[in-house]
């Protein structure tokens, strides 16, 4: 039986898994000039010097900060933890794609895995399976699953349906294929080559010399095609009638068995392969477009069903709170930490936290290292790694208090300080940035800009922490 990483080896030459790299590689915009360099594409757009090794350079543009790179967008600890598991020695092409396709491999695992490619292909379900892997990739309801930009599911199917994949060599990649596009039928150019080419043909034939008239002829007919290619339109016009000055003489003063009657049949043979190309491309586009209407009436027949709502699975929006589906016992820290600790979503490393109750955002911070000097603690080290504050204001009391959420993968980059942002946002994906052993939630309170907690404070701690614990909204 293969090894995970044989497996991969072998699916990732498979039409299935090459047209699901293809397509991963366009939702993350690191399409470029040459495949080499779509596999050195860091975040912001700037190329790695070489693929030994994954850059780990946080790069920040346009407000958001971001170690993602290669073909994939690899964040650093997620290519570490994917080449230790796998064995990757390098950050070379073939590297990317097996890590790639066991991260896609993971998040199918509930579908199938992979195979579910080969049953349905880039289904509404699985894109939306793929999207808290791939914040490009849409959700069932279209969105991302970070509020990220996003590309539409129509998109990536495009790409993913007219992708023949990859031509591996070693450890190089050469695409193979482009979109395919409805391409205008152009009547102009099939009825110059044919007509053309049947002059030329027919003077070859009647036995005109290399360098006699069919050469002329030739020429004559190049000229009048580069006057007809100008701009100007004057130009344009001349080469017309260049052309058709040129095959009027030939065909009714050289004996060659061609005349304008068969000219004649040749543009009417033209005009039905015209007919009949626009008459199945519309046929397709037909076709294409009830597909599309089945899938989106199927996919607003599955949320009226289940009550789906975006971030599903993971929290679940009840009125200006939010109860954590699936989440554990939340434990608290016996350094004296004011907080607690939780998983949400079964552990899953990935999974959404969304904010439990409106707030104004104090402060993002996107720092992945293991140990960060911290206001709130004095400069002390506590290693939150990427994590948010948030200040909420009792409706009823109208008391108020900050918390520090932390360990996240990745910040929701729409958030900004100064926002206020309503139950449910997405905050970050649960993770392991800063010091942590495991992915989970840390979730501390303090007094309204200070790096204590009052009795009353630690109170909505308690009760936070209780109603968690009870599969209770927060509030």
């Amino acid at each position: 039986m293969p090894t995970e990483k044989e497996y991969l080896e072998q699916f990732r030459l498979t039409p299935e898994g090459q047209k699901l790299l293809e397509t991963i590689s366009f939702a993350e915009g690191t399409r470029r000039a040459t495949p080499e360099e779509s596999y050195r594409v860091m975040f912001g757009g700037k190329l790695a010097p070489g693929l030994a090794k994954h850059p780990d350079t946080v790069v920040t543009g346009g407000g958001y900060s971001s170690s993602a790179a290669g073909r994939y967008q690899f964040l650093t600890p997620t290519w570490q933890t994917q080449s230790q598991r796998l064995g990757l020695t390098s950050f070379g092409p073939k590297e990317q794609d097996i890590a790639a396709l066991a991260l896609a491999r993971n998040r199918l695992m509930p579908l199938g895995g992979l195979s579910v490619l080969q049953k349905e292909g880039l289904s509404p379900r699985v894109a939306a399976a793929l999207s808290p892997e791939w914040a490009s990739f849409p959700t069932q309801t279209g969105r991302s699953y970070y509020g990220q930009p996003v590309k539409s599911l129509g998109e990536l199917q495009k790409v993913y349906g007219s992708a023949a994949g990859q031509a591996v060599v070693g450890e190089q990649t050469a695409p193979v294929g482009a979109d395919v596009t409805i391409q205008s039928f152009n009547f102009a150019d099939r009825l110059k080559n044919t007509i053309t080419g049947q002059v030329l043909q027919t003077a070859l034939t009647a036995g005109f010399g290399a360098t006699g008239p069919s050469m002329a002829l030739a020429e004559t007919l190049s000229t009048a095609s580069d006057l007809e290619a100008s701009d100007d339109p004057e130009l344009q016009e001349q080469g017309a009638l260049l052309k058709s000055k040129v095959l009027s003489q030939f065909t009714n003063s050289a004996e060659t068995g061609l005349t304008p009657a068969s000219l004649v049949s040749s543009v009417i043979k033209l005009k039905g392969e015209e007919q009949d190309y626009y008459k199945r491309a519309q046929q397709i586009q037909k076709t294409l477009m009830d597909i599309q209407s089945q899938q989106n009436a199927q996919g607003v027949i599955q949320n009226q069903q289940t009550g789906a709502k975006f971030g599903q699975g993971t929290a679940q929006a009840t009125g200006d709170s939010i109860k954590y589906m699936n989440a554990s016992k939340p434990s608290f820290d016996t350094s004296g930490e004011p907080g607690f600790d939780f998983t949400i979503d079964g552990g899953k490393r990935g999974a959404v936290f969304q904010s439990p109750y409106k707030a104004e955002v104090l402060k993002v911070v996107r720092d992945q290292g293991w140990e960060n000097n911290l206001e709130k603690t004095g400069g002390g080290r506590r290693g939150y790694g990427n994590h948010v504050e948030l200040r909420f204001t009792d409706p009823k009391t109208g008391y108020s208090f900050d918390s520090l959420i932390a360990h996240f993968d990745q910040v929701n980059p729409d958030l900004k300080p100064g926002s206020v942002i309503s139950a449910g946002t997405p905050i970050g994906t649960q993770g392991r940035t800063g010091s942590t052993t495991g992915a989970h939630v840390s979730w501390d309170f303090f007094d309204p800009g200070s790096n204590t907690a009052s009795q009353r404070t630690l109170q909505y701690r308690k009760q936070i922490a209780d109603r968690i614990s009870s599969g209770l909204p927060v509030f």
